[in-house]
């Protein structure tokens, strides 16, 4: 993969004009600097390609968010475009990241979404983030991180690898070949070992505590076997032994107490059914003195009933009597109904014929404001018959102000514009000055020093004359006058940086010369078209004053649309009510004929109702005269005085009779009573009630002593059942934890490196291993050159104490000794680490059958000695053999003079960065 292009806008330190870095110029191969202010954005230039690819920049501590230039306009678009070839083919990548930027209309900003779009020359062009960054990875066949570690060489990270004991380099190769699955899996078995023997000692501690549960009785020939398992004295086998023969012991106890209290409990039940006959003779002679008694009673209770029966039936006559006037007032009742009805019928008729009455006044009222209503409305329809013509001519006049308006409008906007770009012109014209001052006087500076430095080459020449010998300039043997050298002549390269500068001054004053012309060309275009308007428009009104003569034409005119659009309006309202009042008039009128109509069906029903009226009159004086009560509420309350003393004489009799046939039920079922206690005491036994009492509370006090001991065998039972238990389970999981552990703690040992006696190399650390020596071997082919044989990297071997196995000597095969990279001189040092970076480069390239074009060094070599950095310089040179281009990001005076292509990034005032290419 080559480089071809890369454009960047608006993208970290570069802003404003889009950067561009035109590769190709650079050729196919060999060396070129990228230089320039510390913090110009150097490597901002590799951030952007992988940005560009991947969509990530290269460095940890630079986030896509932070990729937008703090120094751009809100107008600016933030992208990176990349054009490259890849295996003979041309592909170009253009992404944006997502950034908030200013609305396009309206106020306020918006996010601008990142987007991407990928041109390949055998697809269709992708604009799918994923997919793009999908077939982008797969056609240069590199990860993001691949990409950086080989194609970006930084010298500070692979000088911390160079120097750095294994638990450090371990964690950077943790990153670099990303095996932080295998610390994980070595974590993981330690913690899991670790739980196992925890778990162990918790089971352990469990059945100590079962143990320490165990119970017997304390008269038991087990007991001193209980102290000793207490004390940790037995073995598990043993105490499960045990606790099966106390179980046993206990089981056989506890039948023969339930046997005992099984028979002092039936014992106890025919004691209880003796003492149980003894009351029951005794109640029912109780029972028998008391229903005697109540006999008595209820004998006099039924002859005092007997004799009120007998009263209550005297009155029998007189409910006939009253049942008689009951009915004969209910058969009057309906008359009263009779002529209410009439009467209700009569109200009802007056009712109504008094409502028709005012519905007929109210209505002659309503005709007479609806024929002055259809009146008005005539005559103003009259009035607004030439409404429609009013607007129409109104609305012309107002499209005529409307257009001169626009045309006043649209010379003060060519007024505006024009005035704009004359500021423009201004400001470019003033740019252009300044640029021309400048490189007038860097041309001045230039022919000075060229000037001063081709004398002084006459100095040179002059101090190698000899008298005698011929001048190589005129062939003298005599030079009177040599030249003299001056001692403030300038150096060759000071004159070539003062002809760069004068170079890029005048090619800026180029720039602004071409600007300054094409806005003037603006300009005049522009003053042509407002002065044609101006002629056209204000034909008597001079140029200077057209602007302001336009403006208050057009606000004069303003005004008389304004006031025309009132009438407009106005004209609009009264064609309106003209159409509503053609809809409204024939409504009206049907109204009107409505309620004529109405008036005339009013009459006859008022004539209809004024005869019924006289009709019901004299339905309702009939009725009431066939009523014998003054009214219905009189002959209603005469039925209820009649009813109550009927209802009332009737309740006596019914409850005199009811009463007396009870008592004598009553009487008759004590009677029973009597007879049935009579027959059960008949032969009835003599019990001595003391001795049964006495005698059943000595077996109920012996059968709760048999049960307390029974609970407290039982309560033996179950704790040492449970302890049986639970020692059997906890002995089962100790087997199993004790057989896990012992494999697990093993291999944990084998993962970390912790085995005694052996070598302290963990399974992380060894796969490392394999990669470092392939390393290794590679960065050595680069060391052996750079440092002429003398030096190769070597892993130093693992020990059996502290972490090891990726330590670093250095081998000198000048004395033949293997000591640590620390004791490395700082320029060995530089030549070790940058050899290291190159094999770590060359492996990955070998590992995945990758090869890309185009590598970057990254500084490492302003604190080399001369001899260091010519080997250093040659090693990086021979990198690019092979059609291979190799950047140098540096700022490094002696590379500047050295490499003549060049990527030169500065900063200007405002901080904003811009590069350009330079070739010597």
């Amino acid at each position: 993969m080559r480089p071809l292009k890369l454009t960047m806008s608006a993208f970290g330190p570069y802003a404003g004009k889009p950067q561009v870095v035109d590769f190709e110029k650079l050729g196919t191969g060999g060396l070129y600097l990228i230089t320039g202010d510390t913090g110009a954005g150097k490597t901002t230039i590799f951030d952007a390609i992988t940005y560009a690819l991947y969509g990530e920049a290269s460095g940890a501590s630079r986030e896509i968010d932070m990729l937008r230039s703090k120094y751009a306009s809100e107008e600016e678009e933030t992208y990176v475009e990349l054009t490259f070839l890849h295996k003979g083919k041309v592909y170009t990548i253009t992404r944006s990241p997502e950034y908030t930027r200013k609305k396009k209309s309206g106020e306020g900003t918006t996010k601008q979404i990142a987007k991407i779009e990928f041109i390949a020359p055998d697809r269709p062009p992708v604009t799918k983030i994923k997919e793009a960054n999908t077939a982008i990875e797969e056609l240069i066949g590199l990860t993001v991180e691949q990409f950086s570690q080989i194609t970006m060489i930084s010298q500070g990270a692979f000088r911390e690898l160079l120097q750095a004991k294994t638990e450090v380099r371990r964690v950077i190769f943790r990153s670099i070949f990303k095996t932080g699955l295998y610390e994980k899996l070595e974590d993981t078995l330690s913690a899991e070992a670790k739980s196992l023997k925890q778990d162990r000692e918790a089971a352990k501690a469990g059945v100590r505590q079962y143990i320490s549960g165990i119970v017997c009785s304390e008269d038991s020939l087990h007991r001193p076997e209980v102290e000793s398992a207490k004390k940790d004295e037995m073995l598990m086998e043993e105490v499960l032994e045990l606790l099966s023969t106390l179980l046993a012991e206990d089981r056989r106890e506890y039948d023969g107490l339930m046997e005992k209290i099984t028979a002092l409990d039936e014992e106890s039940k025919a004691l209880a059914t003796e003492i149980g006959k003894y009351h029951e003779i005794q109640k029912n002679r109780a029972a028998l003195a008391d229903r005697k008694e109540k006999e008595l009673t209820k004998a006099e209770e039924a002859e005092t009933l007997e004799q009120l029966l007998e009263k209550a039936k005297e009155t029998e006559p007189r409910q006939e009597e009253l049942a008689k006037e009951i009915t004969r007032i209910e058969n009057v009742l309906p008359q009263y109904e009779a002529y209410q009805t009439a009467l209700e019928l009569y109200e009802k008729t007056a009712a109504d014929l008094i409502r028709e009455e005012e519905e007929a006044r109210k209505a002659e009222t309503k005709k007479a404001e609806q024929e002055q209503a259809l009146l008005t409305l005539k005559e103003e329809w009259d009035t607004l018959q030439d409404s429609s013509a009013e607007r129409e001519k109104l609305q012309n006049e107002r499209k005529e102000l409307l257009r001169r308006k626009e045309d006043m409008e649209e010379l003060l906007d060519a007024f505006t514009a024009l005035s704009k770009e004359e500021k423009k012109l201004e400001k470019k014209q003033k740019a252009y000055t300044e640029a021309s001052l400048r490189s007038t006087a860097l041309l001045g500076e230039y022919e000075r020093k060229n000037k001063a430095f081709l004398d002084e080459q006459a100095g040179i020449l002059a101090g190698s004359l000899r008298e005698g010998t011929p001048c190589p300039v005129c062939g003298s043997t005599t030079h009177p006058a040599p030249a003299g050298l001056s001692p403030n002549a300038p150096t060759e390269a000071e004159v070539k940086a003062a002809k760069l500068a004068y170079e890029e001054a005048q090619e800026i004053t180029n720039t602004a010369s071409l600007e300054a012309g094409a806005r003037s060309g603006v300009v005049n275009e522009k003053k042509t078209f407002v002065v044609s308007r101006c002629n056209v428009l204000l034909p008597k009104v001079e140029f200077e004053q057209a602007e302001e003569q336009a403006g208050e034409l057009a606000q004069d005119l303003d005004r008389q649309i304004s006031t025309l659009q009132g009438k407009i309006t106005e004209a609009t309202n009264r064609e309106k009510r003209k159409q509503e009042l053609d809809k409204l008039l024939p409504e009206e009128e049907a109204k009107l004929a409505e309620v004529t109509q109405k008036i005339m069906a009013q009459a006859e029903k008022l004539a209809a109702l004024r005869a019924n009226l006289h009709n019901r009159k004299d339905a309702m004086e009939a009725q009431k005269e066939k009523l014998t009560f003054e009214s219905k509420q009189e002959a209603l309350e005469e039925k209820a005085k009649v009813e109550a003393e009927f209802a009332t004489l009737k309740e006596q009799l019914q409850k005199a009779t009811e009463a007396y046939h009870q008592c004598i039920n009553s009487l008759s079922g004590i009677r029973g009573e009597i007879k049935s206690l009579e027959d059960s005491l008949i032969d009835a036994p003599e019990i001595d009630l003391a001795d049964l009492e006495s005698r059943k509370a000595t077996l109920e006090g012996e059968k709760k002593t048999k049960e307390t001991l029974k609970e407290h065998v039982a309560s033996r039972i179950r704790v040492n059942q449970n302890t049986e238990e639970g020692i059997s389970k906890k002995a089962r999981s100790i087997t199993e934890l004790e057989q896990t552990f012992v494999w697990v703690n093993a291999l944990s040992d084998t993962a970390n490196g912790k085995i005694r006696g052996k070598e302290r190399l963990s399974l992380e650390v060894y796969y490392q291993g394999i990669f470092f020596d392939r390393i290794l071997s590679r960065a050595n082919i680069r060391l052996r050159e750079m440092s002429g044989g003398q030096y190769d990297l070597k892993r130093a071997k693992a020990t059996k104490s502290g972490s090891s196995g990726l330590d670093l000597d250095i081998i000198d095969h000048v004395n033949g000794t293997q000591r640590s990279v620390n004791s490395l001189s700082g320029g060995e040092a530089f030549l070790a680490s940058l050899s290291l970076a190159l094999g770590l480069s060359d492996e990955i390239q070998m590992s995945t059958g990758v090869h890309l074009d185009t590598l970057f060094v990254d500084e490492g070599f302003g604190s080399l000695d001369q001899e260091t950095l010519n080997k250093a310089y040659s090693a990086l040179n021979r990198l690019t053999e092979g059609n291979r281009l190799v950047g140098i990001i540096s700022h490094v005076t002696e590379l500047k003079e050295r490499i003549d292509d060049q990527i030169v990034v500065k900063k200007d005032a405002q901080g904003i960065s811009h590069c350009h290419i330079c070739r010597r």
